[in-house]
């Protein structure tokens, strides 16, 4: 990462891999970000040992390894050194700046029916993480957490997958520290996502003057983005999808 170089910043399952495979078109954007000379950056909701798997598998399939790697939805950022992915220690002080409480969380929702706690290594001293069974358990989620005094950011994806996060932590949130500390152009940044926890990525890259991709395959809860000035709706699916954006940034 340096300032001023082309950045991709992309979701992973759903926009780079299509059920853990690399999508449609990896090889191809691999070469595109090779003759661009763009740097890759993996935003997921996934933790470090799992985002790092897929590093690899994207590797295999002709895709740069990474600069950096966003993840648990934002809510931990780690930069490559040369050597090894370091944590974002700015990142990780802001937000236990907020105070924000994994147990609080838990002790809040233990009682919402319709919530089902993810494994542990899903969870994280700043993203605690549940799978829907009942729709109505994310409303109801909000509640019990206000009751609670909790303050707290809540993303629903998939129509499965529930992570409660800092309020400052989003995939938004961690592109723009990743702007800032890396001074990058918007104008030289482009960034792909396809389900729920991809809408603040989208939708801060759009409005910051980035190329924002919603990949065709794009799960039903994003079709409003569709009509959201500054965001592509790509023609194609995965990896070929997130190609298109790097044709609108002129790459």
């Amino acid at each position: 990462m340096r300032p001023g170089r082309r950045t991709l910043v992309s979701d992973v399952d759903g926009t780079l891999l299509d059920g853990g495979r690399p999508g449609e078109g990896a090889s191809a954007l691999g070469a595109r970000l090779a003759a661009a000379d763009a740097a890759l950056v993996l935003s997921s909701g996934r933790g470090l040992e799992l985002a790092l798997a897929a590093a690899e598998t994207l590797r295999d399939a002709g895709l740069p390894w990474p600069s950096a790697l966003v993840c648990g939805v934002g809510s931990e950022v780690y930069a490559w050194d040369g050597e090894g992915f370091a944590e974002d220690e700015g990142w990780r002080r802001t937000l236990a700046a907020t105070g924000f409480s994994a147990g609080a969380v838990r002790t809040a929702l233990a009682a919402v029916p319709g919530l089902v706690p993810q494994p542990e290594q899903a969870q994280g001293e700043h993203k605690v993480s549940y799978f829907v069974t009942e729709a109505p358990a994310v409303e109801a989620a909000a509640r019990a957490l206000a009751g609670d005094g909790v303050a707290a950011r809540l993303v629903y994806s998939a129509g499965r997958f529930l992570d409660v996060l800092p309020r400052p932590a989003s995939k938004g949130g961690a592109l723009l520290r990743l702007v800032e500390r890396y001074e990058l152009s918007p104008a030289q940044v482009v960034v792909a996502g396809d389900s729920g926890n991809d809408r603040e990525l989208l939708v801060t890259a759009a409005d910051a003057g980035m190329a924002a991709v919603l990949v065709a395959n794009h799960e039903p809860e994003m079709d409003d983005l569709r009509a959201y000035p500054g965001v592509l709706a790509a023609s194609r699916p995965f990896c070929a999808g997130v190609a298109e954006g790097l044709t609108r940034a002129g790459w």
